[in-house]
C-alpha cells in the first residue's frame, strides 16, 4: 500500500520546482494502485501539457473522460473532451 499523502507532498514540491518528469512518476504510483482516479489522470495530462508531451496529455485526459463518464459525472466529461479537442481539433 502506498502513503497517499507522502507522494502528493512529493509531488507539491516536484511542482514548485517545475519538475514535471518527477511529478508525474509520482502520480503514476497512485494510479497503479487506483487505476480508476479520473481526477489524478486529468492531473497527469496537466503536466504533460505543462512538459508539452500533447500525446500523453490526451490519452490521459481521454481516459479521465471515460471514468469520469462511466460514473455517472458526464459534465466532467465533456469538459475533457473539450479540453482534448481544444489541443487537438481532429
Amino acid at each position: 500500500m502506498i502513503n497517499k499523502s507522502k507522494i502528493l507532498k512529493d509531488v507539491q514540491k516536484f511542482i514548485a520546482k517545475s519538475q514535471w518528469d518527477k511529478a508525474i512518476i509520482e502520480y503514476e504510483k497512485i494510479l497503479a494502485e487506483s487505476p480508476n482516479d479520473a481526477n489524478t489522470f486529468n492531473t497527469v495530462g496537466d503536466l504533460c501539457l505543462k512538459r508539452n508531451d500533447t500525446e500523453k496529455a490526451i490519452e490521459s485526459f481521454k481516459r479521465s473522460a471515460e471514468i469520469f463518464n462511466k460514473t455517472g459525472f458526464t459534465l466532467k466529461a465533456i469538459a475533457l473532451y473539450k479540453k482534448v479537442l481544444n489541443i487537438n481539433p481532429d
